[in-house]
């Protein structure tokens, strides 16, 4: 009966517990898995086979092969338990270590985290998680069933370099895409603090200012009678809004910087990406309307738009 050894540097506590747990289904067939543990400098070796194979021996091959088919079987549900849950997060830290050394502390622990989203592995749906982790493990599975068909030693962090090269892609196309986004929220934050800076520095010019919108002519700004306020960056709103739609704020955010009032009354409930931003830009001068004429006809309008 072959050995099979596993070798890793960083989830010797990992493997040595799940592989303990993994005992328990082969007990239950008679079968008693010894496993040697030793280390050799900064690695962690792992000597596992069957003691009591000779109880169970018969003459006929079939049941030898059916011990070995369940003691890799055995293997292989504690590996790719281990390298999802375990070793991806490790190796994503290793990525970004690599990838990101010019980032400060918190801003790779902030990208460790967008990555690990990108992944699926902090998803608030947990049926989604479950579906995608079961996906991953069945490929990851497939590739340790023929490594060890033919090998009898197998060096973890290794394998998932050089053999499960796609899969060690996506753990980097992740960090890659984490680092972008990282990069988009940062001019954003920046963005925004170069429009708090010009707020700060004007003086106010009216004392407030109404935000309305309507699903014909877009936003509107309206005074405290209620008059609408004669903007520049507005006047030509409807037209690019037919253009772009990432034009939305950029305008709005013009043309009340412009307008400069003391305080901004937003009649936007359902447009909250909008509400978001217009709210990191002048901050404690924006109030949200809990509900006025004008937003309860604006309600009635939608309905009845949507009923045509």
């Amino acid at each position: 009966m072959r050995n099979i050894s596993i070798v890793t540097a960083f989830c010797a506590d990992q493997i040595r517990d799940r592989l303990s747990f993994e005992k328990r289904f082969l007990v239950e067939e008679g079968i008693n898995v010894n496993i040697d543990e030793r280390e050799q400098g900064d690695l962690t070796f792992f000597k596992c086979n069957i003691n009591n194979i000779d109880e169970f021996m018969s003459n006929e091959d079939i049941s030898r092969l059916n011990f070995e088919e369940l003691f890799k079987d055995y293997i292989i549900s504690a590996l790719a338990d281990i390298i999802v849950n375990d070793l991806e997060v490790i190796l994503i830290d290793q990525i970004i270590n690599n990838q990101c050394q010019d980032y400060a502390q918190d801003e790779q622990k902030f990208i460790y985290k967008l990555a690990l989203d990108k992944l699926n592995l902090l998803k608030e749906k947990e049926d989604e998680t479950f579906l995608s982790q079961m996906n991953k493990k069945n490929r990851i599975k497939l590739e340790l069933s023929h490594y060890l068909d033919i090998n009898d030693k197998i060096i973890l962090e290794g394998f998932i370099r050089f053999r499960l090269k796609d899969y060690f892609k996506e753990l980097v196309v992740a960090v890659e895409c984490a680092k972008d986004d990282f990069m988009m929220e940062k001019e954003y934050e920046e963005f925004i603090n170069l429009l708090r800076y010009f707020v700060d520095i004007q003086e106010p010019q009216v004392k407030l200012v109404h935000v309305v919108k309507d699903s014909k002519s877009g936003y509107k700004l309206l005074d405290d009678s209620h008059e609408i306020i004669q903007n520049e960056y507005l006047q030509g709103f409807v037209l690019e809004m037919v253009d772009d739609e990432l034009h939305y704020e950029d305008l709005l955010i013009s043309a009340l910087i412009t307008v400069a009032p003391k305080k901004i009354k937003l009649h936007l409930k359902e447009d909250s990406d909008v509400v978001e931003t217009v709210k990191n830009v002048f901050n404690d001068k924006v109030v949200t309307c809990q509900g006025c004429e004008y937003c309860n006809k604006a309600s009635v309008n939608k309905v009845l738009e949507s009923e045509r």
